[in-house]
């Protein structure tokens, strides 16, 4: 399942830091595809790939949610474009 989440971020260079580590350190079953930060670093989009939204989730907030406000959906796949193949 694709899993599309927003972050609205209160500290840019701790979150940016942590991505930066945990992105290349991924637990069994999540994958992220994409990431889209805006110049200031204040938002971005991560196009993740795990077994539910419950699972990424789980990891994303567990990292940042004392840095960030996070909001998730799952992607309609069949509806969606430029999905990895």
């Amino acid at each position: 399942m694709y899993v599309l989440c927003t972050h609205a971020v209160r500290e840019p260079r701790e979150f940016w830091e942590r991505a930066t580590q945990a992105l290349p350190n991924l637990p069994e079953g999540i994958r992220v595809h994409t990431v889209y930060p805006n110049a200031d670093g204040t938002r971005g989009v991560f196009l993740w790939e795990g077994e539910s939204v419950e699972h990424v989730r789980a990891f994303v907030d567990g990292a940042t949610r004392d840095v960030s406000d996070n909001d998730y959906f799952a992607v309609r796949a069949e509806d969606a474009r430029g999905l990895p193949a």
